[in-house]
């Protein structure tokens, strides 16, 4: 406990001097649960840190779950988490409102907050501010992509976010909905409140494929070749991305696992990509 707080204290003379960028500073390790970011309402949104400790700053990597935009938990990311954490990341999973009356913006816009909560308060944490990366899984995937090249609310552009990976991620609303899959159909229905050729405006705007631009970061499509979210969407965003100049990385695996599913498969080039682009993390404590 008496770490902890000195570890505390460091980080914050270091914020309030305007050192922590480049000061190494002793954070503790472990796990930090049920931390509070944003209240909408009278509904608390928390997350939960996974933090190496030894020396700072790391990298770090926000976890947006899956589940249609209706239904997980920030819980559901925790093997990746821990994950990420051994390999010497500051990994945060995030909550977010779910099964919204109105839907989309609220999604989105409650994981750029998370972005802007984690980065003002990165020395606490070990992190470097400039190397925040996103990880999202199937309906987290269209949110982590969103929340790094939509404005965010208020202003003219989306959070600093160094590079995303998207694991089954809808990037696309009009092909997707036209598709037979039922329950894709229903699930974009019940997340927009409408049907997108009928919201055209909202659909687009939910739509991460829209937003790129050449200041867009890199990304990491990930895919299933036989899954209910087609293929077509990460090769669709991977095109768009190119013809902008950004870094895309395309990777499709044979089957049909969908959203965390995936990772078996591809977290080793999730976590390859992520280090290529914000540089090795120092090995974590006991490693």
């Amino acid at each position: 406990m008496r770490f902890r707080i000195a570890a505390v204290v460091v980080a914050l003379i270091a914020v309030l001097s305007g050192s922590a960028e480049a000061a190494e500073v002793a954070v503790p390790s472990g796990v930090t649960r049920d931390v509070a970011y944003k209240r909408v309402g009278n509904q608390e949104l928390q997350l939960d840190l996974y933090v190496p400790g030894g020396t700072a700053p790391r990298p770090a990597v926000i976890l947006v779950h899956g589940g249609g935009w209706r239904r997980g938990d920030r819980r559901d990311l925790t093997g990746i988490a821990n994950q990420f954490m051994r390999l010497g990341f500051v990994a945060v999973s995030i909550d977010y409102r779910l099964d919204v009356p109105v839907g989309h913006p609220a999604e989105v816009e409650d994981v750029q907050s998370a972005i802007s909560w984690l980065s003002s308060r990165a020395a606490l944490y070990g992190i470097d501010r400039n190397k925040i990366t996103l990880l999202g899984t199937s309906a987290g995937g269209n949110l982590a992509a969103l929340a790094a090249t939509r404005p965010a609310r208020g202003g003219t552009t989306p959070p600093a976010v160094r590079a995303v990976v998207s694991w089954s991620g809808p990037m696309e609303f009009f092909s997707l909905h036209a598709q037979p899959d039922r329950y894709v159909r229903s699930t974009i229905e019940g997340y927009l409140s409408c049907v997108p050729s009928e919201c055209f405006a909202r659909a687009y705007d939910a739509s991460p494929l829209f937003h790129v631009n050449e200041l867009s970061p890199p990304m990491l499509l990930a895919n299933s070749d036989r899954e209910q979210i087609p293929s077509a969407q990460a090769v669709l965003m991977a095109w768009m991305l190119r013809t902008r100049g950004v870094r895309a990385e395309l990777v499709i695996v044979p089957g049909n696992a969908h959203g965390r599913g995936l990772a078996g498969a591809v977290m080793d080039d999730s976590v390859a990509f992520l280090e290529s682009v914000v540089g090795s993390p120092p090995p974590a404590p006991g490693r």
